[in-house]
């Protein structure tokens, strides 16, 4: 147990409460990939810029089953600067979170997972948690959503560390990891299962590992077939089911799968 979950579930329900249960200092390591917001943009938004046009439409241009995408983005800023402020406390004094986002251009200026543009008055990642470094998650192809900038072929992943915070071994792993995208996967976002299983490999020294957005269980996949205890929050019955299906394929899951 770590608070009232039992390890090696899912929960269902919103990860901004879900989150307060959990005990500080009680996780290891968080490994996660939040909502990007793309319906959003004083450009043009995923729906409105490639239906219809030589693109076909990614899956991601309507949104999540209960969430839309499409929060302004000083709402959006705040609320992940929010869950970040409240991670951090959750971590072990040697623990650290792998947060995957990716830069945006946002009325013509770059907004990053580390800044945002002045006019917004916020910095993303609060002054208490510290960035010790910026792995480039570099992708095969991606779509261009807006004419007035490059087609992203990359997404970042911020470790956000704990001073005690040590790999597994000096040199594990370089900052660009070349990932394929997650194919065969029916949820509109879904990261490589290669993002956690090169965290695990290289970072996991024991404790519990959670997942506040696990989507359709890719971290809880990777932590099953290592062994690793987890937890992952999600607030969609149809994602947790599909998670559910793919623990299944493991040889080994646990008892509540079955």
């Amino acid at each position: 147990m770590i608070g009232p979950y039992q390890l090696n579930q899912f929960v269902l329900g919103d990860t901004n409460e879900l989150i307060h249960d959990i005990p500080d200092e009680s996780i290891s390591l968080i490994i996660t990939s939040p909502p990007y917001n793309m319906l959003y943009s004083t450009g043009a938004g995923v729906k409105r810029s490639v239906r219809g046009g030589a693109w076909t439409a990614p899956a991601i241009g309507d949104g999540y089953e209960v969430h839309d995408d499409n929060m302004g983005m000083p709402e959006y800023i705040k609320w992940q600067h929010d869950l970040l402020r409240i991670w951090w406390r959750k971590l072990t004094p040697d623990g650290a979170i792998f947060y995957n986002h990716k830069q945006r251009v946002f009325n013509g200026e770059m907004c990053s997972p580390l800044n945002v543009p002045s006019y917004i008055g916020e910095q993303w990642i609060p002054d208490e948690v510290i960035v010790r470094q910026l792995i480039f998650w570099e992708r095969p192809g991606g779509f261009n959503h807006i004419p007035t900038a490059y087609t992203s072929w990359d997404e970042w992943i911020l470790l956000l560390a704990k001073p005690d915070f040590k790999l597994v071994r000096k040199g594990a792993a370089s900052t660009v990891w070349k990932m394929k995208f997650a194919l065969g996967n029916s949820h509109p976002a879904p990261f490589p299962n290669q993002l956690p299983a090169n965290v695990l490999d290289s970072a996991y020294t024991g404790g519990v590992v959670l997942d506040p957005f696990m989507g359709s269980g890719t971290t809880a996949v990777e932590c099953q077939r290592r062994g690793i205890p987890w937890l992952g929050f999600e607030n969609s019955v149809k994602y947790i089911e599909q998670a559910k299906a793919r623990m299944k394929s493991i040889q080994v899951y646990p008892s509540w799968l079955k």
